[in-house]
């Protein structure tokens, strides 16, 4: 609780401290409490023409001054704001018999926000989570509520110290050569990302709940929850060193890596991209997947028709 206290011709100053540019994220308005004659008064401050910091985040003394002064003069206050000892200066006019309380106080001390601002307000605090950094939460013009997942990546890396046997090359189009045993000393590197959109269609869910005859809250939720954007990546690199083997050409037998293995060697680059899709009312293909897409596709063993994009490039 801060609480400042005048009569006659008192004076108090305020500053702000190192995290007031952070906590007015988003702010329009504070409201405030004035205790006058033993009863309290509400006070709005609205947040300055120039924004409430100035470049660099430092307090924008002077217009919170002017936002505070607005706001005595249109509540008939003698209190009067200033910027002086480096910070936000309260007085009460010389002469003046009246006690005022005027503070922050917990209880009665409120944060206004507008819709934009509170979004960027939970998008600020949202991303001070190490493992929801790169988040977003955005509300689109048709009404939609969306949260944008930070790009979820995971890599993993396989390695063989001794030689691998049995290495299966049939589908490399080696010409003439058949049967072909190789063994090899294997490393290889797999990562894998996932990218996607969760919301809610706000709309759809307001007229489904002034329906008379809406189905269950539940299902109704259910209903207008989707997943758009759903982006699955896969990269795998690796090679195949010191390979040594046999393989047969006609009649000849061929022995690979008789002589120096450590000259042979197999390099593999290989990219999976799926992409996943749904279904509108109209049953066109879409990349918003509803939860009914997937319910559907999930009770009737048709979950391969989620697949919209499925890329295999590489080798």
């Amino acid at each position: 609780e801060y609480v400042l206290s005048f009569f006659g011709t008192a004076t108090q100053t305020l500053v702000f401290g190192p995290k007031f540019a952070e906590a007015m994220i988003g702010v329009d308005e504070l409201l405030f409490t004035v205790a006058v004659g033993g009863a309290d008064h509400s006070v709005r401050i609205a947040e300055p023409v120039t924004g409430w910091v100035l470049a660099g985040n430092a307090p924008n003394y002077a217009g919170i001054a002017a936002a505070f002064n607005a706001a005595f003069a249109e509540a008939g206050f003698a209190l009067q704001a200033s910027v002086a000892g480096g910070g936000l200066t309260f007085r009460v006019p010389a002469g003046t018999d009246q006690l005022y309380t005027f503070g922050i106080e917990p209880g009665k001390m409120v944060r206004a926000l507008s819709l934009d601002g509170l979004l960027d307000w939970v998008n600020v605090e949202l991303n001070k989570v190490e493992v929801l950094e790169g988040s977003k939460l955005m509300l689109t013009e048709a009404g939609e509520l969306l949260f944008q997942f930070p790009e979820i990546t995971r890599s993993a890396s396989i390695s063989s110290s001794s030689q691998l046997s049995g290495l299966q090359l049939d589908q490399l189009g080696l010409g003439q050569l058949e049967n072909v045993d190789l063994s090899a000393n294997l490393d290889a590197t797999v990562t894998a990302s996932l990218d996607m959109v969760a919301g809610i269609d706000l709309v759809g869910l307001g007229l489904g709940l002034l329906d008379d005859t809406r189905e269950d809250i539940g299902d109704l939720v259910f209903d207008n929850t989707f997943l758009r954007d759903v982006d699955f990546v896969v990269d795998l690199t690796g090679t195949a060193t010191n390979v040594t083997g046999t393989a047969e050409m006609g009649l000849l037998k061929v022995d690979i890596g008789a002589d120096d293995p450590s000259l042979n060697f197999l390099a593999l680059n290989v990219q999976l991209n799926v992409g996943v899709v749904g279904e509108d009312a109209s049953g066109n293909k879409t990349t918003q997947v509803s939860m009914t897409n997937i319910q559907d596709a999930f009770n009737q063993s048709r979950v391969t028709d989620l697949i919209g994009r499925y890329d295999l490039q590489g080798g």
